[in-house]
């Protein structure tokens, strides 16, 4: 009987290994998709023609790289804040004014370098995750609703304070940022983000902090026992989540050229962004979880919104993929968790057997 609850107990380890390697299963299927769209959108069976003119072409991967990086920024940080436990649903909106700041402050003060300007927006962004800290940790509110309630605040504020007008940007050498690109593929912002994103994930791996984070994400009882302080953990991840989401607008502005009230909010990048994390194996609970994964999510879920465009099919299926992809990581994510209360379970009886 010890013999077959062993037995059992591995093959659920297992069972529970394969379900925890979803970034590996992740970066699969984007092999398959971008082999299928080499074939598919190739007009010739030579190299230099899938180079030229399929998925490879040169405008076709700088574009999905540009697209990246908004939603790579916001990325990283909600990354950080769902497995510390918490979420941010108002990363676009903060994206928005931080972009309607910088815009305003390059039109009116254009004789301040733009980088002072990129300064005073990231301080904007300490404000507001210090000010979410505090609905957070001091009025008890739930992060859900805090965040919520403050997006529809911060977009109204940017509606009123400019009558819901586009500014131009036209800071040449911040333009030009936006523009450049390496080997007519890779964007500067793109590689800008990706190292941001390796910095965190070592942090994330490699340090006290990240693993402070994981344990509050997993058990804030424990975390506190342990002698953490939940609280200052909390403040960080938000301070640093509304750093790097001002800091997504302000490289959306470098894109565009100009600061919407409303563009950056419409492309719903605060699903976009979840979505991937919880695809790339996050769990949505907190305490599980890496950038790697949510990377690989991220990845998958452009490709794949490149592979509609490419082949026509109407833009409104690509928020209908998203929200079906996101229902489905949340039921795959609530399996794992009950597959791994299971096996906990299964070993403590098993324990107390051998005992």
């Amino acid at each position: 009987m010890i013999e077959r609850g062993k037995e059992t107990v591995k093959n659920a380890t297992i069972f529970g290994k394969l379900l925890r390697s979803r970034s590996t299963l992740l970066w699969a299927i984007l092999v398959i998709l971008i082999i299928f769209m080499c074939f598919k959108t190739s007009t010739g069976g030579s190299v230099s023609s899938v180079m030229s003119t399929g998925f490879l072409a040169e405008g076709n991967i700088r574009g999905i790289f540009l697209s990246i990086v908004v939603q790579g920024m916001m990325l990283i940080g909600l990354t950080c804040l769902i497995i510390g436990g918490e979420i941010d649903l108002s990363v676009g909106a903060q994206a928005t004014v931080s972009a309607m700041l910088f815009a305003e402050l390059c039109q009116s003060a254009p004789q301040l370098p733009w980088g002072v300007n990129v300064a005073i927006c990231m301080a904007l962004g300490v404000g507001i995750g210090l000010i979410y800290s505090f609905l957070v940790n001091v009025l008890k509110f739930m992060s859900f609703i805090a965040t919520i309630g403050t997006s529809a605040v911060l977009s109204g504020l940017a509606m009123v304070w400019t009558n819901a007008n586009i500014i131009s940007i036209r800071q040449a050498s911040f333009n030009a940022m936006g523009k450049i690109a390496f080997f007519g593929r890779l964007p500067l912002l793109f590689l800008f983000m990706m190292a941001i994103l390796i910095v965190f994930a070592y942090i994330m791996s490699n340090t006290p902090y990240g693993r402070s984070i994981y344990m509050l994400g997993g058990n804030r009882t424990a975390a506190r026992l342990a002698g953490l302080n939940p609280d200052h953990i909390r403040i960080k991840l938000f301070v640093q989540n509304s750093v790097l989401a001002c800091v997504a607008g302000i490289f959306w502005a470098s894109q565009m050229k100009l600061a919407s009230p409303s563009a950056i909010v419409a492309a719903l990048p605060d699903l976009s962004a979840i979505t991937a994390a919880i695809l790339g194996g996050v769990a949505f609970m907190g305490g599980k979880g890496n950038l790697a994964g949510a990377f690989a999510g991220m990845l998958l879920l452009n490709v794949f919104e490149n592979m509609l465009n490419v082949l026509r099919v109407q833009p409104y299926w690509n928020i209908f993929a998203q929200g079906a992809l996101l229902i489905a990581a949340l039921v795959f994510d609530h399996i794992s968790a009950e597959q791994h209360k299971r096996t906990l379970l299964k070993e403590s009886m098993l324990d107390r057997l051998l005992t």
